[in-house]
């Protein structure tokens, strides 16, 4: 969130600014609390305005899903994520990446929100995905990602820098009329900050997800920005069988006349290959997908494709798979956050889960080791 004083309607205003999740980006005034403008810098389908006079937003009624799955936007990742926001008081504009991302909602009938557990999700959300590939109903033609230049005062968009997909990082506005930003692409680009024009870009390797920031060091600039592809973005892009560059995060420093090269990425370790799948038949592995979806890829994600610090069950070791009953039904590893869900799930239904698993493992095994 970001804290200015706007000129709005002639009048200085101290407001706080945000644009979360939902697609609206709101301008608040931080000393009464009351919302003076609320507008929409992505498409959604959940909400067709705000009421400025409740705050509240006069909802459509496909976000009440029910056990049908309803294509909506925003997915869950968002109209824009946690990475940072800037605003320049030189230009009056905020910087922030914005995506457009449709996503499968259904309600998840089996579970009961009125009994919520340690370690488990409580939004009864049913996360749908085709079994046979392990993708989650996403529309991609409708994946966009962007860098927008947004006018808090007149609530409308300055200027945006299109991208080939979601995913890009925060970004930092300097008084030198610079906006710095890691993008999707694998990219550390700075742009104008009154137009949008680029100046300078440097390819990294990966993509600094991270906000950037600029201090100085005996009178010299530099900008640092911690780069690394991961969290539930990076799960989201596996999901939906899309090839990300993931790696370990590292800290990039950049400064005018800098001649350092970067070193390649250190490799993630090996992957385990799979074992073989179990000799069941094609109701077992769907209900182990739809048993799947229902309880576990809140966590471990759609498709059993992980992603950051999310454990990627495609990949388990020979032990890990030895002892899955254990670990689902009895609580092996509660310490470690991992719950125990005999109270919804038997032994056949875990085994079926298991089977699936392992089906993934084998189809993707291919994929991941290019």
């Amino acid at each position: 969130m970001i804290l200015a004083d706007l000129k709005i309607d002639n009048k200085i205003r101290k407001v706080i600014m945000q644009a979360p999740k939902n697609g609206f980006f709101y301008v608040i005034d931080r000393l009464t609390g009351k919302v003076i403008s609320a507008e929409k810098f992505a498409p959604n389908t959940w909400a067709s305005h705000v009421d400025l006079n409740t705050g509240r937003p006069a909802i459509n009624p496909l976000a009440y899903y029910d056990t049908e799955p309803v294509m909506s936007t925003p997915a869950p990742a968002g109209a824009h994520n946690w990475n940072p926001m800037s605003y320049s008081p030189r230009t009056g504009l905020v910087y922030f990446q914005a995506q457009e991302i449709w996503f499968g909602y259904a309600r998840n009938q089996k579970y009961d929100v009125t009994q919520p557990k340690q370690f488990r999700t409580t939004n009864g959300i049913l996360f749908i995905f085709n079994p046979e590939t392990g993708s989650p109903q996403l529309d991609p033609a409708g994946e966009k990602g962007w860098l927008t230049a947004w006018d808090p005062v007149r609530q409308r968009e300055a200027w945006r820098v299109n991208y080939p997909e979601p995913g890009s990082g925060g970004v930092l506005a300097t008084a030198g009329n610079l906006v710095m930003q890691g993008t999707r692409d694998n990219r550390f680009v700075i742009y104008r900050a009154d137009n949008g024009e680029m100046l300078w870009k440097q390819p990294v390797q990966t993509a600094p997800v991270a906000g950037p920031i600029s201090y100085t060091v005996d009178g010299e600039q530099y900008i640092a920005v911690n780069a690394g592809w991961g969290g539930g973005m990076a799960m989201m892009e596996l999901a939906a069988s899309k090839r990300v560059q993931r790696s370990n995060s590292r800290l990039l420093a950049f400064k005018l006349g800098g001649t350092a090269t970067l070193p390649p990425l250190a490799a993630l370790g090996s992957i385990p290959a799979p074992p073989p799948v179990p000799e069941v038949s094609e109701q077992v592995i769907a209900t182990g997908a739809e048993l799947y979806g229902q309880h576990c890829a809140s966590c471990h994600g759609m498709g059993a494709r992980g992603g950051g610090v999310i454990k990627d069950l495609r990949h388990m070791e020979t032990g890990t798979h030895a002892t899955f009953n254990a670990i689902v039904l009895q609580g092996a590893r509660v310490s470690l956050g991992m719950g125990d869900f005999s109270d919804v799930l038997s032994e056949t239904d875990a085994d079926a889960i298991h089977a699936y698993l392992i089906q993934r493992a084998n189809q993707d095994w291919e994929m991941e080791q290019r």
